[in-house]
């Protein structure tokens, strides 16, 4: 008879153990802290990307503004911040009543890295929509800004619209080589392989 009383005891048992719900938390745990950090990576590589297509957007508008409007516009992109100042300040075509477009705001933790306008962080658009030299205005030889996040690191070279390259010096070439490396497709099926290892 003792026999059927433990044995009706598991059967009418509610709930879980104390060694269960350790060992499906632990479980999870392990889980959390593997897929965390490739997660938070992935995160920060799409903001990379999405303020690359933000900005390269924002300077093809403002090249069609100077086309249309018949005058030049000046820009300036800061090394260490998220700004691109324009003057004169025109809220119509982009930024605000100050002429700045911040896009900190939209990609927190994405900064502007290294600014190459022909060594200057300061270009023009002319009124045939081209990138001049702030210094010289001649036409920039150089255009390239890099983007920067905590891991993640990309590259845009503005004259490569024109279907021209950017002559830059040998640092900042290797810097770009070195950036290109380190960014990846942001194809979904890739999104999928870096997040969960492949």
């Amino acid at each position: 008879m003792a026999v059927v009383r433990s044995r009706n005891k598991l059967a009418n048992r509610n709930g879980f153990s104390l060694l269960e719900l350790s060992m499906v938390t632990l479980i999870a745990g392990i889980g959390a802290a593997v897929v965390t950090p490739k997660w938070s990576a992935a995160v920060e590589q799409a903001r990379v990307s999405a303020m690359r297509t933000a900005f390269e957007n924002d300077m093809a508008t403002l090249r069609r503004a100077s086309v249309r409007m018949g005058r030049e516009i000046e820009l300036s992109v800061w090394s260490g911040t998220s700004v691109l100042e324009i003057f004169p300040a025109s809220p119509e075509i982009l930024g605000d009543e100050n002429g700045q477009v911040d896009y900190g705001k939209r990609f927190p933790g994405v900064t502007f890295g290294s600014v190459d306008f022909d060594s200057n962080e300061e270009c023009s658009v002319d009124l045939y929509g081209q990138l001049l030299s702030s210094a010289t205005g001649e036409r920039l030889t150089a255009a390239v800004v890099e983007l920067q996040g905590a891991a993640s690191t990309q590259s845009i070279d503005l004259l490569s619209r024109d279907g021209l390259a950017s002559v830059a010096s040998e640092s900042a070439s290797d810097a770009s080589s070195a950036s290109a490396n380190s960014t990846s497709s942001s194809s979904i099926s890739s999104f999928f392989a870096r997040l969960f290892g492949g």
